[in-house]
């Protein structure tokens, strides 16, 4: 072997290795099943797509909306089995950045298509027809994903990948890419929306401290200005269920009406505000504010909760059919869980509030409230994380080790027999 074909090789290795350390990115094809139509996100990186187009890209794609918008409708296309075209519409061209340091930052345009299939075509059954950028250059490909299906039960937005279409280096083509979803049910979406309900209010910490701020006060009772053990047990039950049963009528009421489109709030002001009614609440347990009137105030602050909660429904963009059983169904996995949350914590609380012991675990509990509630409203007024935040977040995410303490406690007690109330 001459020295020249060596060190020929040895640079072909050296660009292949870099190949592999530093991939060039892929085109991304994201799909959300609806009842008739597709909707479908389109990411074409922009060094990528340089590549294959006369015009020059920059960041701003106003002056170069009419190019993109006929270069994607020109490379993409749906067809049904028989070969009858989709109709695509580009609902909006956007430039974002994906990726980090780490693995490379990238600019890609962003395409929102709306796919309608032709009278009597299936829209669960379709072929891509796909060649951006890969008719130039020759080693892109395209990932494929179904993000959202609501009749399969995936409504939470974890992509799954369903094909990847590339040049088939043996012929030189490009093959469609045949997608059969199989068929789903309305049962299955329904279910699916209750286990989002579920984990929507398991999650959602700022819902459950709010509910736990105003329980606080289910084992008292206003007396002289001031809070006092309730004597019988009976009557906290009573109020337990009260506060619950108000708070799910009122976020009950704005959850539907919003989701249905009838109100429309931005989200940053309903953040805000539902911070707010944890510090009221919580203020409330250390000192009465509103005596007796908790379970006003659970349905008041419940419309603005509906409202954070009519968030995820609003963006699925469902059918009118699909919508109101996915509100059904989002709404008995919210009272499931928040059932669960009050026979995890209240059984523990109303022992406790048989030990005067009970006012100082009330109060600081009431304390952490306000204190996570106020890093919350300031990460949401100014828009930017904050390290308490951030702390904040962490113990949320460890949240059963409250039941455990509270368990601690209860049993403390009563094995030390603390002065009974």
């Amino acid at each position: 072997m001459s020295i020249i074909k060596f060190f020929f090789r040895l640079l072909l290795l050296c660009v292949s290795l870099n190949a592999i350390a530093h991939p060039a990115p892929n085109s991304i094809l994201i799909v959300d099943v609806r009842e008739s139509v597709i909707d479908a996100e389109l990411h074409l990186p922009i060094p990528e797509l340089q590549l294959a187009v006369p015009f020059k890209i920059s960041n701003d794609v106003t002056n170069l909306y009419s190019e993109l918008e006929k270069y994607v409708q020109s490379h993409v296309a749906f067809t049904d089995a028989s070969g009858q075209y989709w109709k695509l519409q580009v609902l909006t061209l956007n430039v974002e950045t994906t990726g980090n340091k780490a693995v490379g930052i990238t600019n890609e345009i962003v395409a929102q298509l709306r796919l309608v299939p032709p009278p009597g075509a299936e829209v669960r059954h379709f072929i891509i027809r796909y060649d951006a950028i890969m008719d130039k250059v020759v080693n892109h490909r395209a990932l494929v994903y179904v993000r959202q299906d609501w009749e399969k039960g995936r409504v939470d937005k974890n992509h799954e990948e369903v094909g990847v279409i590339s040049i088939n280096t043996a012929t030189m083509k490009i093959e469609p890419l045949t997608i059969d979803l199989k068929e789903g049910s309305k049962w299955t979406g329904f279910q699916a929306m209750i286990r989002l309900g579920m984990k929507h209010i398991s999650e959602g910490t700022d819902h459950l401290l709010f509910l736990l701020a105003l329980l606080l006060t289910a084992p008292l009772f206003y007396n002289n200005r001031r809070w006092e053990v309730q004597p019988v047990i009976s009557r906290s039950i009573v109020k337990i269920l009260k506060i619950s049963f108000s708070f799910t009528i009122g976020h009950s009421l704005t959850l539907a009406f919003a989701s249905l489109g009838w109100i429309r709030i931005a989200s940053q002001p309903v953040e805000i505000i539902i911070a707010a009614s944890i510090i009221v609440t919580a203020f409330h347990a250390l000192k009465p504010i509103f005596p007796n009137g908790e379970t006003l105030v659970a349905a008041a602050f419940g419309l603005v909760h509906g409202l954070a909660f009519s968030t995820v429904l609003y963006e699925m963009h469902l059918a009118s059919g699909q919508l109101l059983l996915s509100l059904l169904g989002f709404n008995i996995g919210i009272e499931i869980m928040q059932i669960i949350v009050i026979f995890l914590i209240m059984p523990w609380l109303l022992f406790l509030s048989l030990y005067s012991i009970y006012k100082t675990i009330k109060n600081i509990i009431a304390v952490i409230a306000i204190a996570m509630a106020l890093a919350w409203m300031a990460e949401r007024i100014t828009g930017t994380e904050i390290l308490f935040a951030n702390f904040v977040k962490a113990i949320a995410s460890n949240a059963i080790l409250f039941v455990v303490v509270l368990f601690i406690l209860s049993l403390y007690c009563y094995l030390t027999k603390k002065q009974i109330n």
